[in-house]
């Protein structure tokens, strides 16, 4: 993890302003997935490949401008109801904020979708291998984007 990757994926997360959430899932522990715009025709596996999907592999949390709806810490039912909410929402504005990378995407409908990044390892200099806590990704990314 390193802080080359975490400038590069705020350079790419407004990519996704514009967008309609098409779909939300839970991944390993209680990994956020979102996905938007267009899916691809099912694989042999059945799945459907979005155009892009933000994935927040560390702390987020979603608020609503009343109260907080679901977060990361929450039972990996709760955050699919929870963040269920965001499908059919488009992503209205998104922002980064260095230094921590703390990222914020605002929906349609004033709800807020806020990733916060929390070890300390996320923002070494340099890494033979760069990855961040949370990250763009779709098949309408171009090869080799974050590099």
């Amino acid at each position: 993890m390193t802080l080359r990757a975490l400038a590069a994926q705020a350079r790419a997360l407004p990519r996704i302003r514009g967008r309609l959430c098409v779909r939300v899932g839970v991944g390993a522990a209680t990994t956020l997935l979102l996905d938007f715009g267009a899916l691809s025709p099912p694989d042999a596996t059945g799945y459907e490949d979005p155009e892009y999907s933000v994935v927040a592999e560390c702390a987020w949390r979603l608020d609503a401008p009343d109260r907080v709806i679901v977060g990361s810490g929450d039972f990996r039912e709760r955050i699919r109801s929870g963040a269920g909410l965001l499908v059919g929402r488009r992503a209205v504005e998104t922002a980064v904020f260095p230094p921590s990378y703390t990222a914020r995407v605002a929906f349609e409908g004033r709800l807020v979708l806020w990733i916060f990044p929390v070890c300390s390892e996320d923002y070494a200099e340099d890494d033979e291998y760069p990855r961040a806590p949370w990250y763009l990704a779709g098949r309408a990314l171009p090869s080799g984007w974050n590099e």
